[in-house]
């Protein structure tokens, strides 16, 4: 008897109700499209006001172990639009899974670093060349117009579903 493992994702919401269904739609695509359902993961997102001034419009903090990180906080600015908001989600889901597969890693202590696959990495590096925002950038607009296109996928098909319904009359 074969069985696969599938392990699941817990998701907690703190923030306006209308982006609720937003935000739980586009870490399910996320989850499905990356293919992390094998991590057992806890995401917390947070929609308030958090534009910084440095302009940061969201961040992801690991809550447990960063040797093996399960548990996520996602920021999110609630005053962004939708297209916005998705995009920024986006970004810290990049994040989420940098850290989950080890891409990134970073140690706090009495000697912090951050490494990425594997190699330290110095700390005077300018923030948008970091390589893990390098890449969280990169990905963020790809997945943002993946996941649009996915939804206009799936709206064409309900509707030609429901041209083929018999009709009675």
């Amino acid at each position: 008897m074969v069985s696969s493992l599938v392990m699941s994702y817990s998701l907690s919401f703190v923030g306006y109700n209308q982006r609720r269904k937003l935000t739980r739609n586009v870490v399910e695509w996320f989850i499905d499209r990356r293919k992390l359902n094998r991590f057992n993961i806890f995401i917390d997102v947070n929609d308030r006001r958090c534009r910084n001034t440095d302009g940061n419009n969201g961040t992801c903090s690991t809550l447990d172990s960063l040797s093996r990180p399960r548990m996520f906080e996602i920021e999110l600015d609630n005053t962004l639009d939708d297209d916005e908001y998705t995009t920024t989600l986006f970004h810290e889901l990049t994040h989420m899974e940098q850290r989950l597969r080890g891409r990134h890693q970073y140690r706090v202590g009495w000697k912090d670093y951050s490494k990425w696959k594997g190699k330290k990495v110095k700390d005077d590096i300018d923030y948008a060349l970091l390589p893990w925002e390098v890449e969280a950038n990169e990905q963020e607009k790809k997945l943002s117009d993946e996941y649009s296109a996915s939804l206009l996928k799936d709206d064409d098909d309900e509707r030609e579903a429901y041209h083929k319904i018999p009709s009675r009359y």
